[in-house]
C-alpha cells in the first residue's frame, strides 16, 4: 500500500467486487486487497478492556459495572493486539 493514510470522508469508504477483491480509497491512489488469498489466523488474541463510556461516567474496568438496557451512549476502547508474521 502507498499510503496508510484513507480518505473515504463518507459511507462506505470501502468496496468489495464479485471476486473477492476489497478497494480502499488512500491519498495516493486506490488499494486493493484480495479477501480470498488472506491468511486466517485461527488464534484469537487476548482482549484487554481498557475503559468503558457512558452517558453516566467512565469505569476503567477494575470494577464489576451495570448499564441500564436504555442508556442511549456507550463506548468500549479496548486492546486486542496479535503479533503473527503476514
Amino acid at each position: 500500500m502507498n499510503s496508510s493514510e484513507t480518505n473515504g470522508g463518507f459511507q462506505p469508504s470501502a468496496f468489495m467486487d464479485s471476486f473477492g477483491k476489497i478497494y480502499f480509497p488512500t491519498v495516493d491512489g486506490v488499494a486493493v486487497v484480495s479477501s480470498t488469498k488472506a491468511d486466517v489466523n485461527e488464534v484469537s488474541p487476548p482482549v484487554y478492556i481498557e475503559n468503558v463510556r457512558s452517558n453516566e461516567a467512565v469505569y476503567t474496568g477494575e470494577e464489576n459495572i451495570t448499564i441500564p438496557y436504555n442508556t442511549p451512549y456507550l463506548q468500549i476502547q479496548y486492546t486486542a493486539l496479535n503479533f503473527t508474521d503476514p
